[in-house]
Formats: C-alpha cells, sequence, structure tokens
C-alpha cells in the first residue's frame, strides 16, 4: 500500500493479522518513513513502511458486526462478478454508493459522508 492511500485509523494487513494505523511519520524526501501500528489488544509495533502492509479485505463478518441492520443508515450486499461488496451509505444529505473490496475504502467512505465510526473487526 501506499502511504497516500492511508489515515489515522484505518486498518491494515500486517504479517497476517489486521493493525490499525495510529501514526505516520515522513522525514523529508530520503529519509525513511514509518508507521505504527495497533493490534486492538493494547500492543504496538512500529515498522518502516514497505510493500509488506496490504489492504485488509471487507468480509460479511466485519459488515455484519458493523451495520447488522438498515437503520444504521449502511445497507451492505454481494453480487455476483464483483470482488467485493456493495455498499450504500446515506447520512442527512450525504448519499454514497460503491463496490468497496477493503476496509480502509469503507472507513474513507464513511468519513466522506461525515460518519466517524470505529469499525470493529
Amino acid at each position: 500500500m501506499k502511504a497516500n492511500e492511508l489515515v489515522i485509523g484505518d486498518w491494515v494487513n500486517y504479517a497476517g493479522f489486521p493493525y490499525q494505523v495510529t501514526e505516520l511519520k515522513f522525514k523529508g524526501i530520503t529519509d525513511e518513513r514509518r508507521i505504527s501500528l495497533a493490534d486492538g489488544n493494547s500492543g504496538y509495533i512500529n515498522i518502516p513502511l514497505s510493500e509488506r502492509i496490504t489492504p485488509l479485505p471487507l468480509t460479511p463478518e466485519i459488515l455484519e458486526k458493523n451495520f447488522p441492520n438498515t437503520d444504521d443508515g449502511v445497507i451492505w450486499w454481494k453480487e455476483d462478478g464483483i470482488k467485493g461488496f456493495w455498499i450504500e451509505i446515506e447520512y442527512g444529505l450525504s448519499k454514497f454508493m460503491a463496490s468497496l473490496d477493503y476496509v480502509h475504502e469503507l472507513q474513507h467512505a464513511l468519513r466522506l459522508c461525515g460518519i466517524e465510526q470505529d469499525i470493529k473487526i
């Protein structure tokens, strides 16, 4: 993943486990770039920003934990022929609909609509 795809709070995959981005450090153009990650159990790691960090795929379990019914303004469904899930968000005057593959994309869509929600993994 590229650093410009991430913001604090995004969920990513590192070494096969989900981690939440807690800090991004950029020191000049050529200096090492680092990322701090939290595992959700009070454990933190600080590593160089590298290709080892990959997007965390959306799953039905993650969506069900966070949006169990349609009353919360978020509707999701799986459709044959697409990799991810269709997500429809309605909040106030905002409406968003797209096919999303990864948890961080869902987090960005929620923020775009004005919803600050901690995603449960």
